[in-house]
């Protein structure tokens, strides 16, 4: 759940000393993807244009994709957990960069750094925070600009689900996203809560109505199924454009469905 957006320069400096993972590389093979999808479900072109339409048009009605390249940080709860939360970060952006085809890197640049260099347009900082380090986060972001409301919003989500996402802007820079994951959640809900933000903030916050998949209801899945994988790299289809109206961009999903399906 993203808690809210417009976040001040103070909010990147407080994170800046912590943002860093190790490099990622692409892995899965796209055509074997969406084999496996066709498999089963001999109909996906359609099926999967429907699925799309509702993830990507079911909140303000336009299509509104992070803007790609993207770099990954990680920000890990203790230094003995960073190995093991970076490799579950790693491992999702393994999937988003090779079996959806997606432009994101997971690395030990800065993303500040990177952003100002022009080697990535947009970020994600994957913070793992313990539990008893949730009610002392709102002293920390006192005088970051960020109201008392948000970071209300923030903590409860934390104590709640255990998982939220903050989109700020560094020095009016939009397009990076915070994603907040509570140690209290097993192995599976904290591979699921990244994912699903990150297929969220990328561009598809709809849910369906679809069991196996990150975009379903709370079953327990480790990371992204096939099908998202496609629904996924159909977001980045050329002949799709942010601020597309679900009218304009329906008659051409089946199209960029079939492409995504056989890459």
């Amino acid at each position: 759940m993203r808690v809210a957006s417009g976040i001040a320069a103070g909010l990147a400096l407080l994170l800046a000393a912590n943002c860093a993972g190790t490099g990622g590389t692409g892995s899965g093979d796209p055509a074997a993807i969406g084999a496996s999808v066709l498999a089963a479900d001999p109909g996906a072109a359609t099926t999967l244009a429907a699925d799309f339409e509702t993830l990507a048009f079911g909140g303000s009605g336009r299509l509104a994709r992070l803007a790609a390249p993207v770099i990954v940080n990680v920000a890990p709860s203790t230094a003995a957990a960073s190995s093991r939360e970076t490799a579950l970060v790693g491992g999702l952006v393994d999937s988003l960069s090779g079996g959806a085809g997606i432009a994101v890197t997971l690395s030990d640049e800065s993303m500040f750094t990177a952003l100002d260099a022009g080697r990535a347009r947009s970020a994600f900082l994957v913070t793992f925070i313990e539990p008893d380090a949730v009610p002392s986060l709102a002293t920390q972001l006192v005088g970051t600009g960020i109201s008392g409301s948000l970071v209300a919003g923030l903590t409860a989500s934390l104590s709640g689900s255990g998982c939220a996402a903050l989109e700020f802007a560094a020095g009016g820079r939009r397009g990076v996203i915070l994603i907040n994951v509570s140690t209290a959640l097993d192995a599976g809900r904290r591979t699921r809560c990244v994912a699903r933000e990150f297929a969220s903030n990328l561009g598809l916050p709809g849910r369906l109505d679809r069991p196996g998949s990150v975009f379903g209801p709370s079953a327990p899945v480790a990371g992204f199924a096939a099908r998202d994988l496609v629904l996924l790299r159909m977001l980045y289809d050329p002949r799709l454009r942010n601020g597309m109206g679900a009218s304009e961009a329906r008659p051409l999903l089946p199209a960029v469905a079939a492409a995504a399906l056989a890459p």
